[in-house]
């Protein structure tokens, strides 16, 4: 169909990193009838508006890219980790680390099994630290190497851990 065509267009510009083809693919996409009668299936459609955030989001149209990531989260829940992260990620890059916070809380207890998790623990950690708070900071980072003691922002936490310690002047 021809919202499939658009899709795969999308796609394939996105791939390519031609985020401005990929968005106008994706936009025009949301205009069909497929759409907007919803004859395209949720998680399509869902999928469809997180590729058009991350195409706001590298265009650094942080704003744009937060409602588009708010569409996609109402369009899909079940399915919107990812999304509820970059919004975290998107609030943080524009400086507003309690509304980052909250998104990342959201995120850790409405999908406790995501791949995003740790990656979650890691920015709430440095949106504190951006804070000054770092008792919160410390414990926040001290989850992400008790839980994930594997993941890639282990080695990081424990390092920012130690930062922290030293500027608060408690060296363990």
């Amino acid at each position: 169909t021809y919202g499939r065509g658009l899709y795969g267009l999308g796609y394939t510009y996105f791939v390519q990193k031609n985020y401005q083809q990929a968005f106008k693919q994706f936009d025009r996409l949301m205009k069909t009838e497929a759409v907007t009668s919803r004859l395209m299936d949720k998680t399509t459609i869902a999928d469809a508006q997180m590729r058009i955030g991350d195409c706001y989001f590298y265009s650094r149209q942080y704003k744009s890219a937060e409602g588009a990531y708010n569409k996609a989260i109402e369009t899909e829940p079940s399915q919107a980790d990812y999304a509820v992260y970059q919004k975290g990620f998107t609030q943080g890059l524009s400086g507003r680390y309690e509304d980052k916070i909250g998104t990342l809380n959201y995120l850790t207890e409405a999908y406790p099994l995501s791949d995003y998790y740790d990656d979650a623990l890691y920015e709430k950690g440095r949106a504190y630290v951006q804070l000054e708070k770092s008792t919160q900071a410390i414990s926040t980072f001290e989850q992400l190497t008790t839980q994930f003691p594997q993941s890639q922002y282990a080695p990081v936490a424990g390092s920012e851990i130690a930062l922290l310690h030293y500027q608060d002047n408690r060296i363990r």
